[in-house]
């Protein structure tokens, strides 16, 4: 699949409607994972709407799920492609990356290349190989994709839900969840939620979906998971990742919190002017913002500590 690199030329972003590039871009990446031997399955998206998982809507990016062992071959084959991965501010003590994003100058919708998932506290390369075990193929646009089975994508999707506790669309996606008829999928639910060691972050919605005696003991939440689900303001993360940190590395962190760097600046608007002047203009306006926020930060912290959610 080839894109317009000359100007003049018409690109996919303006020959596609986001819903069909969504839908080719699944098959993209599945003919990309083939071509260089990776396994790779899709979460969320078009096929979780039609699975019932959640109400039909256009998904603006596309979520893969591969071993990290296989996220270089995965990224350099879409590299080839014209993909390239965004710039971030690179992790932050106390909350571990999971996943990559790719941007595609000619296509309207981003990648998210994930090689973890949040909640899930079993390491990283075992689990994709539980997780793989419990896909299923799934027709999209004339290419069989993978994707979660039921069971498992009702895992996902409360893990997901579950990671912003706070948000509106969170909780539609947890309300949802919740009246559809799971007694059936019980045992499956279970099984997968205590292999991939994500009984503690999902003991709310396993609770209201089956009751508190569905497990006889509850597992601790682990520190990350604690620091994902209790920061609500950009702020907090700072504070909680100097906790988290030994001393050495709290200069870093505090230059890197006040004096954002480029690719910060770039992974929050990919068209963020970087100059001298657009990075010093940028960095007022998040002073002003933090400033601004003191008294919700002060809460949220508060909050933290209070419920013993310090790292």
């Amino acid at each position: 699949m080839t894109s317009a690199s000359t100007r003049g030329s018409t690109s996919p972003s303006r020959l596609l409607e986001l819903g069909e590039a969504v839908l080719l871009c699944h098959a993209m990446i599945g003919h990309a994972a083939q071509k260089v031997g990776v396994r790779v399955f899709f979460i969320k998206g078009p096929a979780s709407g039609e699975m019932g998982l959640r109400r039909p809507k256009v998904s603006i990016d596309v979520d893969a799920f591969v071993s990290p062992n296989d996220m270089p071959a995965l990224l350099s084959e879409l590299s080839s492609l014209g993909w390239r991965t965004r710039p971030s501010a690179g992790e932050l003590v106390g909350f571990p990356r999971h996943s990559e994003t790719l941007y595609h100058d000619s296509w309207p919708n981003n990648i998210d290349v994930h090689f973890r998932f949040p909640g899930m506290d079993m390491p990283a390369a075992l689990c994709f190989d539980l997780l793989w075990a419990e896909t299923q193929e799934f027709p999209m646009a004339g290419q069989l994709i993978r994707v979660p089975t039921f069971e498992l994508g009702v895992v996902i999707t409360a893990l997901h839900a579950l990671r912003t506790p706070h948000g509106l669309a969170e909780q539609e996606a947890l309300r949802f969840l919740r009246q559809l008829p799971l007694d059936r999928h019980r045992s499956s639910i279970l099984r997968i939620a205590q292999s991939s060691n994500s009984l503690a972050a999902l003991r709310p919605f396993l609770v209201d979906a089956f009751g508190p005696a569905v497990v006889s003991s509850w597992p601790d939440p682990s520190p990350d998971w604690r620091n994902l689900t209790s920061v609500r303001e950009p702020g907090a993360a700072w504070v909680v990742a100097l906790s988290a940190a030994p001393w050495q590395k709290w200069p870093g962190i505090l230059y890197s919190a006040l004096i954002p760097s480029k690719r910060a600046l770039l992974g929050a608007d990919l068209y963020a002017d970087v100059s001298l002047k657009g990075r010093f203009i940028a960095r007022v306006g998040r002073w002003r913002v933090f400033f601004n926020r003191i008294p919700f930060l002060v809460q949220n912290i508060g909050s933290i500590w209070h419920k013993g959610k310090r790292p």
